[in-house]
């Protein structure tokens, strides 16, 4: 099963519990919750995630193994009692969540029967729902559980928009056609915390998803900036320290013979100042490239604040972000005042990358493709056409565009009987397909917006 995080707009509380007992013993028949088909952001884990141990399914936060740090306190569940005479059932469950803005929350649902056991197919198993405040969404996955128990999982979805406040949520149960009645909880969305430090950021580039604070008389550039002549090396964002507004140290050219390198930057730095340069390094893709690279917001994984002036004055540091590779370059001539020094680590301890890079299909696309079928992967994580490589006939393909809401639309398509000359879009399109549309929203959020063509090979 794939990991699922309750997305919260804010924080919740649930706070009262309430059970509305139902003594019908007729048959009867409500709407359901619908089974939830979304994948939300997995680059950090979180303490309500479903995690699939011996005793079956648990949070995260209550899943101790021996010589592994779990840093989040437990979470606590309630008991209680519904009825639908002469059956009771002991349902055990979150009373309270907390959670931020734009997040998606776990509701793991324990039901046992008193004095005897649950006999239901897992699929008689199904809840509903009261009027739903505006800006919440609730789904249900399908049952599972131990003999004589039955596990129900319910996922509380709150939009970014979502006013904070009290939301009152009446959950009901039913089993078999026979309704149990409802619990009724209390949902506060709060304000999520504000980062201090990137508050006090003077200077945004959109382009590159980051803020940094910059000291009087420093300057920056925006990209690209072709840094090298038909090079892989491309400008993102700069800072220097003597005020020259779109300044970018570029290759020296001696005749027919173009340098760039450490020595390169060095000499074009003025007498006494220091030079910051975000460098993206554009390769082909990888298609057997796997999600990964540099997760932290900050730059505190990457490097220490020090004295830059040391070891000639220039240092390096590459990582990858996002589907993209970087090398992020520090300059600082050896005759520079311990101020200039100081204010180059005030600029990378300011350094903030955006927690949800909108709009940013290398971004988007990690939590796109999760919602293709497994027997249909690998997709890359890279846009373009791919082959197999086994001379299988089968191609994948990925599309995307960026809507004005910052939405990413995926157009994940798979080609098989592809003629052995080659993936050209004249045998793409005549070969059969099936594609599954995904939208990502501005907050990582995932869902299938629609699939079709050809019936699939195989299931």
């Amino acid at each position: 099963m794939k990991k699922i995080a309750f997305v919260l707009v804010a924080m919740m509380l649930i706070g009262l519990l309430s059970v509305t007992a139902c003594q019908k013993s007729e048959p009867v028949s409500h709407a359901y919750l619908p089974l939830y088909t979304s994948s939300t952001n997995t680059t950090a884990e979180a303490p309500d995630d479903i995690v699939v141990t011996p005793g079956g399914a648990a949070y995260r936060a209550n899943v101790h193994q021996q010589g592994v740090e779990n840093p989040w306190p437990p979470i606590e569940m309630k008991t209680t009692s519904i009825e639908n005479d002469p059956h009771i059932l002991r349902v055990m469950y979150r009373e309270h969540i907390t959670t931020e803005a734009g997040e998606t929350r776990n509701n793991i649902l324990y039901i046992n029967q008193t004095g005897g056991t649950i006999d239901s197919d897992p699929f008689g198993i199904n809840l509903y729902s009261g009027e739903i405040p505006n800006g919440i969404r609730l789904f249900q996955e399908n049952s599972w559980g131990l003999i004589g128990q039955r596990v129900k999982l319910m996922v509380i979805e709150i939009s970014d928009e979502a006013a904070p406040g009290l939301y009152p949520l009446e959950i009901g149960l039913e089993i078999d056609k026979k309704d149990y009645g409802t619990i009724t909880c209390t949902v506060l969305v709060t304000e999520p915390p504000e980062d201090a430090t990137a508050l006090n950021n003077n200077y945004r580039s959109d382009a590159n998803y980051l803020s940094v604070n910059l000291p009087d008389g420093w300057a920056a550039a925006e990209g690209p900036g072709h840094i090298v002549t038909l090079s892989h090396l491309v400008g993102q964002v700069s800072f220097n320290s003597w005020g020259e507004e779109g300044f970018w140290s570029r290759e020296e050219i001696h005749g027919t013979r173009h340098t760039y390198g450490p020595p390169t930057v060095m000499n074009s730095l003025p007498p006494g100042e220091a030079y910051i340069v975000l460098v993206k390094t554009v390769m082909p893709p990888n298609p057997d490239s796997e999600p990964g690279g540099y997760s932290q917001d900050d730059l505190s994984d990457l490097l220490t604040p020090g004295d830059w002036r040391l070891d000639s004055g220039f240092s390096h540091f590459g990582f990858s972000k996002w589907g993209e590779g970087y090398d992020l370059q520090i300059a600082c001539d050896p005759a520079a005042t311990d101020a200039t020094v100081e204010q180059v680590n005030s600029i990378l301890q300011s350094w903030r990358f955006d927690k949800y890079p909108a709009g940013n299909a290398g971004w988007a696309i990690v939590f796109a493709r999760e919602l293709i079928p497994d027997a249909f992967q690998p997709f890359p994580i890279y846009t373009g056409i791919f082959s197999s490589g086994n001379n299988d006939g089968v191609v994948r393909s990925i599309e995307s565009d960026v809507g004005e809401d910052k939405t990413v639309h995926f157009r994940f398509t798979y080609h098989w009987d592809v003629p052995s000359l080659g993936s050209s879009r004249d045998n793409l399109a005549s070969s059969p397909q099936h594609w599954w549309d995904v939208d990502v929203s501005p907050k990582g959020k995932a869902a299938l917006a629609g699939e079709g063509r050809d019936e699939l090979p195989f299931k």
